[in-house]
Protein backbone atom coordinates (compact mmCIF):
# COMPACT_ATOMS: atom_id res chain seq x y z
CA UNK A 1 0.00 0.00 0.00
CA UNK A 2 1.26 3.43 -1.51
CA UNK A 3 2.21 5.80 1.91
CA UNK A 4 0.93 9.27 3.24
CA UNK A 5 1.81 12.18 1.08
CA UNK A 6 5.41 12.77 2.81
CA UNK A 7 3.60 16.71 3.87
CA UNK A 8 0.84 15.09 5.38
CA UNK A 9 2.83 12.16 7.07
CA UNK A 10 4.74 15.38 9.08
CA UNK A 11 1.72 17.02 9.60
CA UNK A 12 0.13 14.27 11.38
CA UNK A 13 3.46 13.46 13.37
CA UNK A 14 3.67 16.48 14.54
CA UNK A 15 0.15 16.77 15.70
CA UNK A 16 0.82 13.64 17.53
CA UNK A 17 3.19 14.43 19.36
CA UNK A 18 1.45 14.57 22.53
CA UNK A 19 -0.21 12.43 24.46
CA UNK A 20 -0.98 8.55 23.27
CA UNK A 21 -4.59 9.42 23.12
CA UNK A 22 -3.97 12.18 20.75
CA UNK A 23 -2.43 9.66 18.58
CA UNK A 24 -5.03 7.03 18.62
CA UNK A 25 -7.36 10.26 17.75
CA UNK A 26 -5.23 10.78 14.71
CA UNK A 27 -4.57 7.07 13.46
CA UNK A 28 -8.56 8.08 12.64
CA UNK A 29 -7.89 10.80 10.06
CA UNK A 30 -5.29 8.50 8.53
CA UNK A 31 -8.40 6.85 6.79
CA UNK A 32 -9.50 9.08 3.60
CA UNK A 33 -11.28 8.37 0.30
CA UNK A 34 -8.18 8.30 -1.48
CA UNK A 35 -6.15 6.28 1.33
CA UNK A 36 -9.40 4.12 2.69
CA UNK A 37 -7.26 0.82 3.72
CA UNK A 38 -4.74 0.89 6.36
CA UNK A 39 -2.58 -1.77 8.03
CA UNK A 40 -1.36 -1.25 11.39
CA UNK A 41 2.74 -1.20 9.85
CA UNK A 42 1.20 1.75 7.79
CA UNK A 43 -0.40 3.37 10.88
CA UNK A 44 2.79 2.60 12.84
CA UNK A 45 4.57 4.39 10.19
CA UNK A 46 2.58 7.30 9.36
CA UNK A 47 1.92 8.56 13.16
CA UNK A 48 5.98 7.53 13.99
CA UNK A 49 4.91 4.83 17.04
CA UNK A 50 6.22 1.58 17.87
CA UNK A 51 4.20 -1.80 15.94
CA UNK A 52 3.05 -3.03 19.06
CA UNK A 53 1.88 0.52 19.84
CA UNK A 54 -0.19 0.71 16.94
CA UNK A 55 -1.70 -2.54 17.42
CA UNK A 56 -2.49 -1.39 20.32
CA UNK A 57 -4.47 1.39 18.87
CA UNK A 58 -5.60 -0.83 16.22
CA UNK A 59 -7.21 -3.43 19.11
CA UNK A 60 -9.14 -0.75 21.05
CA UNK A 61 -10.52 1.33 17.27
CA UNK A 62 -11.63 -2.20 16.53
CA UNK A 63 -13.15 -3.08 20.25
CA UNK A 64 -14.80 0.13 19.62
CA UNK A 65 -16.64 -0.28 16.25
CA UNK A 66 -14.45 2.48 14.75
CA UNK A 67 -12.05 0.39 12.61
CA UNK A 68 -13.00 -3.13 11.05
CA UNK A 69 -10.57 -5.51 9.56
CA UNK A 70 -11.33 -5.66 5.70
CA UNK A 71 -8.98 -8.23 3.36
CA UNK A 72 -7.95 -10.80 5.39
CA UNK A 73 -4.96 -9.67 5.14
CA UNK A 74 -4.46 -6.93 7.82
CA UNK A 75 -6.17 -4.22 6.55
CA UNK A 76 -8.63 -2.22 7.94
CA UNK A 77 -11.12 0.50 7.11
CA UNK A 78 -13.00 2.83 8.93
CA UNK A 79 -15.91 0.59 10.96
CA UNK A 80 -19.84 0.93 11.46
CA UNK A 81 -19.40 3.00 14.76
CA UNK A 82 -18.79 6.05 12.10
CA UNK A 83 -22.20 5.67 10.45
CA UNK A 84 -23.75 5.52 13.72
CA UNK A 85 -22.08 8.70 14.81
CA UNK A 86 -23.16 10.11 11.32
CA UNK A 87 -26.59 9.16 11.93
CA UNK A 88 -26.53 10.59 15.64
CA UNK A 89 -25.47 13.95 14.00
CA UNK A 90 -27.85 14.34 11.46
CA UNK A 91 -31.16 13.95 14.26
CA UNK A 92 -29.57 15.57 16.88
CA UNK A 93 -26.98 18.26 15.44
CA UNK A 94 -28.56 21.75 17.00
CA UNK A 95 -26.80 24.08 14.19
CA UNK A 96 -28.42 21.60 11.59
CA UNK A 97 -32.13 20.84 13.43
CA UNK A 98 -32.35 25.19 13.85
CA UNK A 99 -31.62 25.48 10.13
CA UNK A 100 -33.73 22.65 8.45
CA UNK A 101 -37.11 24.70 8.41
CA UNK A 102 -35.31 27.90 6.20
CA UNK A 103 -33.35 25.72 4.31
CA UNK A 104 -36.04 24.08 3.19
CA UNK A 105 -38.55 27.39 2.76
CA UNK A 106 -35.46 29.00 0.59
CA UNK A 107 -35.02 25.70 -1.43
CA UNK A 108 -38.78 26.59 -2.31
CA UNK A 109 -38.42 29.95 -3.12
CA UNK A 110 -35.56 29.16 -5.70
CA UNK A 111 -36.62 27.68 -8.92
CA UNK A 112 -35.10 24.41 -8.62
CA UNK A 113 -31.76 24.31 -10.28
CA UNK A 114 -30.01 25.34 -7.77
CA UNK A 115 -28.26 23.46 -4.82
CA UNK A 116 -28.38 24.76 -1.12
CA UNK A 117 -25.25 23.95 1.20
CA UNK A 118 -24.76 24.94 5.38
CA UNK A 119 -21.41 24.81 6.15
CA UNK A 120 -19.19 24.98 8.77
CA UNK A 121 -15.95 25.76 9.85
CA UNK A 122 -13.62 22.61 10.19
CA UNK A 123 -9.90 23.02 11.18
CA UNK A 124 -8.25 24.87 8.23
CA UNK A 125 -11.47 23.88 5.83
CA UNK A 126 -14.66 23.90 5.42
CA UNK A 127 -16.84 21.43 5.22
CA UNK A 128 -20.71 20.96 3.99
CA UNK A 129 -22.87 19.69 6.80
CA UNK A 130 -26.19 19.82 4.60
CA UNK A 131 -27.08 19.69 0.93
CA UNK A 132 -30.47 20.23 -0.16
CA UNK A 133 -31.24 20.20 -3.60
CA UNK A 134 -34.71 19.75 -5.38
CA UNK A 135 -36.51 16.50 -6.23
CA UNK A 136 -33.91 13.76 -7.59
CA UNK A 137 -31.51 15.78 -9.59
CA UNK A 138 -28.11 15.17 -9.53
CA UNK A 139 -25.66 17.20 -7.50
CA UNK A 140 -24.67 20.26 -8.84
CA UNK A 141 -21.62 21.13 -7.03
CA UNK A 142 -18.52 18.81 -5.56
CA UNK A 143 -19.29 20.51 -2.24
CA UNK A 144 -21.07 17.55 -0.59
CA UNK A 145 -21.57 16.75 3.24
CA UNK A 146 -18.39 16.03 5.24
CA UNK A 147 -15.87 17.23 2.35
CA UNK A 148 -13.68 19.60 3.32
CA UNK A 149 -13.21 22.37 1.22
CA UNK A 150 -10.81 25.09 0.64
CA UNK A 151 -10.79 28.05 3.20
CA UNK A 152 -10.22 30.64 0.35
CA UNK A 153 -12.43 29.73 -2.50
CA UNK A 154 -15.65 29.54 -2.84
CA UNK A 155 -18.66 31.75 -1.61
CA UNK A 156 -19.74 29.60 1.15
CA UNK A 157 -15.77 29.59 2.46
CA UNK A 158 -14.96 33.38 2.14
CA UNK A 159 -18.68 34.13 3.51
CA UNK A 160 -17.34 32.47 7.09
CA UNK A 161 -13.62 33.74 6.28
CA UNK A 162 -14.47 37.33 6.02
CA UNK A 163 -16.33 37.25 9.67
CA UNK A 164 -13.59 35.86 11.65
CA UNK A 165 -12.09 38.23 14.23
CA UNK A 166 -9.02 40.19 13.16
CA UNK A 167 -6.56 38.57 15.42
CA UNK A 168 -7.62 34.71 13.85
CA UNK A 169 -7.36 36.18 10.28
CA UNK A 170 -4.13 37.67 10.81
CA UNK A 171 -3.11 34.25 12.00
CA UNK A 172 -4.71 32.56 9.38
CA UNK A 173 -2.66 34.72 6.81
CA UNK A 174 0.67 34.19 8.45
CA UNK A 175 -0.13 30.61 8.09
CA UNK A 176 -1.42 30.26 4.82
CA UNK A 177 -0.09 33.46 2.48
CA UNK A 178 0.76 31.25 -0.10
CA UNK A 179 -2.34 29.45 -0.51
CA UNK A 180 -4.04 32.78 -0.25
CA UNK A 181 -2.33 33.74 -3.17
CA UNK A 182 -2.81 30.98 -4.97
CA UNK A 183 -6.61 31.56 -4.16
CA UNK A 184 -6.65 34.55 -6.06
CA UNK A 185 -7.14 36.60 -3.10
CA UNK A 186 -4.47 39.91 -2.52
CA UNK A 187 -1.44 38.50 -1.06
CA UNK A 188 -0.54 41.00 1.60
CA UNK A 189 -1.91 41.23 5.17
CA UNK A 190 -3.69 44.69 4.44
CA UNK A 191 -5.36 44.12 0.94
CA UNK A 192 -6.17 40.73 2.48
CA UNK A 193 -8.12 42.14 5.65
CA UNK A 194 -9.50 45.27 3.17
CA UNK A 195 -10.90 42.30 0.64
CA UNK A 196 -12.69 40.60 3.24
CA UNK A 197 -14.07 43.56 4.26
CA UNK A 198 -15.73 44.72 1.55
CA UNK A 199 -17.37 40.76 1.84
CA UNK A 200 -18.12 41.59 5.59
CA UNK A 201 -20.34 44.88 4.57
CA UNK A 202 -21.94 44.02 1.62
CA UNK A 203 -23.22 40.87 3.62
CA UNK A 204 -23.30 37.98 1.13
CA UNK A 205 -20.65 36.67 -0.96
CA UNK A 206 -20.78 35.91 -4.80
CA UNK A 207 -18.46 33.95 -6.72
CA UNK A 208 -18.22 32.44 -10.02
CA UNK A 209 -16.53 29.10 -10.97
CA UNK A 210 -14.04 28.84 -8.13
CA UNK A 211 -14.71 25.33 -7.37
CA UNK A 212 -17.01 23.96 -10.40
CA UNK A 213 -17.04 25.12 -13.61
CA UNK A 214 -20.19 27.88 -14.67
CA UNK A 215 -21.65 27.36 -11.14
CA UNK A 216 -22.02 30.93 -9.51
CA UNK A 217 -21.79 30.57 -5.54
CA UNK A 218 -23.88 32.95 -3.21
CA UNK A 219 -23.55 32.73 0.38
CA UNK A 220 -24.61 34.52 4.09
CA UNK A 221 -22.74 34.08 7.00
CA UNK A 222 -24.88 32.08 10.09
CA UNK A 223 -23.92 33.16 13.22
CA UNK A 224 -23.73 31.66 16.96
CA UNK A 225 -26.14 33.06 19.66
CA UNK A 226 -24.51 36.46 21.03
CA UNK A 227 -22.08 36.28 23.83
CA UNK A 228 -21.58 38.98 26.57
CA UNK A 229 -18.37 39.33 25.77
CA UNK A 230 -17.37 38.89 22.39
CA UNK A 231 -20.57 39.61 20.32
CA UNK A 232 -21.83 37.63 17.38
CA UNK A 233 -19.14 34.49 16.61
CA UNK A 234 -19.38 33.32 12.65
CA UNK A 235 -20.93 29.62 13.33
CA UNK A 236 -20.92 28.69 9.37
CA UNK A 237 -22.60 29.83 6.08
CA UNK A 238 -25.60 29.52 4.11
CA UNK A 239 -25.24 29.04 0.68
CA UNK A 240 -27.12 28.82 -3.04
CA UNK A 241 -25.09 27.25 -5.78
CA UNK A 242 -26.77 28.07 -9.57
CA UNK A 243 -26.10 26.72 -12.72
CA UNK A 244 -24.38 29.69 -14.79
CA UNK A 245 -24.81 33.58 -14.50
CA UNK A 246 -27.62 35.67 -12.64
CA UNK A 247 -29.36 38.71 -14.01
CA UNK A 248 -29.27 41.70 -11.82
CA UNK A 249 -33.14 41.27 -10.88
CA UNK A 250 -32.78 37.38 -10.24
CA UNK A 251 -29.51 38.03 -8.06
CA UNK A 252 -31.27 41.09 -6.19
CA UNK A 253 -34.07 38.32 -5.72
CA UNK A 254 -31.61 35.52 -4.54
CA UNK A 255 -29.57 37.51 -2.22
CA UNK A 256 -32.59 39.43 -0.50
CA UNK A 257 -34.11 35.62 -0.35
CA UNK A 258 -30.83 34.41 0.95
CA UNK A 259 -30.38 36.79 3.70
CA UNK A 260 -33.80 36.19 4.97
CA UNK A 261 -33.19 33.01 5.47
CA UNK A 262 -29.64 33.25 7.03
CA UNK A 263 -30.92 35.73 9.74
CA UNK A 264 -34.11 33.32 10.78
CA UNK A 265 -31.30 30.05 11.05
CA UNK A 266 -29.32 32.98 13.34
CA UNK A 267 -32.70 33.35 15.49
CA UNK A 268 -33.59 29.90 15.39
CA UNK A 269 -30.29 28.93 16.93
CA UNK A 270 -30.64 31.70 19.74
CA UNK A 271 -33.86 30.21 20.85
CA UNK A 272 -32.30 26.70 20.45
CA UNK A 273 -29.21 27.98 22.75
CA UNK A 274 -31.92 29.84 25.29
CA UNK A 275 -33.68 26.84 25.50
CA UNK A 276 -31.09 24.71 26.41
CA UNK A 277 -30.01 27.01 28.78
CA UNK A 278 -33.39 27.56 30.78
CA UNK A 279 -33.42 23.65 31.93
CA UNK A 280 -29.45 23.76 32.93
Amino acid sequence: MASLEPAAATDLREEGSGSSGDKLLLALRLFTPDRPVWSVEAIAGALAVSLSTAYRYVRSLVGAGLLDPVDGQGGYVLGPAVIEFDRTIRLSDPVLRAALPSIRWLARQLDGRSTLLLCRLYQDTVMCIHQERPGDRAPLVSYERGRPMPMFRGAASKAILAHLPPRQLRRIHRRFADAIADAGLAGGWEAFRDGLAAIRKSGVCVAAGELDPGVVGIAAPVFAAPVPATGRQVLGSLSIAHPGPLDEPALARTVGLLNAAAREIDAAIRVAVDGRAGHA
